[in-house]
């Protein structure tokens, strides 16, 4: 089974930008992956038209947008059979994480496919109160995440953008680190790629996006791909990845897993 996930910067709507590039269907379709999350995704007032291009697919989202927040779309070759869907709703209030579940039968088992964001506010970088209050709020956002996947009993694969800092951050409340010692003793395992999924010219340093999937489970072939920057004008043959909403960001996550 094919995964990609992507982040595509719509960033609620931001500017009132209010459309969705065609180049992220193509790009969507080119990789012909039997399931796709898409992250920082917002219902703009064509979206329909954008799922609806996804011809091979059943498309799913959450639904935020009402609340002027993020959403995640979670799109599934039709050959699999749905079983369940639930969206958690995620406000200004709540601190809930982007979160989207939708259960399939795959090889005679049902599987939980989440895709999900933590959620990020304004805050001033330098002022280490603020700093340390964002950091908790995605630190709660990330035990929300994992009590809701604890609460399942069946095979669990997803995907999303984490904003985890930077991959050597030291930072004790919101870190990679304090993800993958979260997650250490349960039933989930977590795979990152080598390289950048946030600004790519700095190689390394930025990887936010990543793969999670139940320990039977097995990920091959995992990695960050930024082929769709040397195809588009705005991105200037890959030297500008700092492109406004709502041209995607990040780079896309291409994995594959078999149970």
């Amino acid at each position: 089974m094919k995964f990609i996930e992507w982040n595509i910067n719509q960033r609620s709507n931001y500017g009132n930008k209010n459309y969705i590039p065609d180049y992220i269907s193509e790009e969507i379709n080119k990789e012909n992956a039997d399931v796709v999350i898409l992250t920082e995704f917002y219902k703009t007032s064509r979206w329909e038209e954008f799922a609806t291009r996804l011809q091979s697919y059943n498309v799913f989202t959450t639904d935020n947008s009402k609340n002027g927040q993020n959403d995640v779309l979670i799109a599934i070759k039709k050959k699999y059979t749905i079983k369940d869907i639930y969206d958690m709703e995620s406000t200004d209030s709540n601190n809930n994480p982007n979160y989207l579940r939708v259960d399939i039968e795959y090889k005679g088992n049902i599987v939980s496919i989440i895709g999900t964001r933590i959620c990020v506010d304004s805050y001033d970088y330098n002022n280490k109160i603020e700093l340390e209050n964002e950091m908790k709020s995605r630190s709660e956002q990330f035990k929300i995440f994992i009590d809701n996947i604890a609460l399942l009993s069946n095979f669990v694969i997803g995907a999303g953008d984490f904003n985890n800092n930077r991959r050597n951050s030291e930072n004790n409340t919101w870190s990679l680190n304090f993800m993958k010692d979260t997650l250490t003793n349960t039933k989930i395992n977590l795979h990152t790629p080598y390289g950048a999924s946030f600004n790519p010219l700095n190689k390394n340093e930025y990887a936010l996006d990543h793969l999670f999937a139940s320990n039977e489970i097995t990920v091959k072939n995992i990695c960050y791909s930024w082929s769709f920057m040397y195809k588009h004008e705005i991105y200037e043959n890959g030297k500008n990845y700092k492109v406004d909403n709502p041209f995607p960001d990040h780079a896309i996550l291409i994995a594959n897993v078999e149970l």
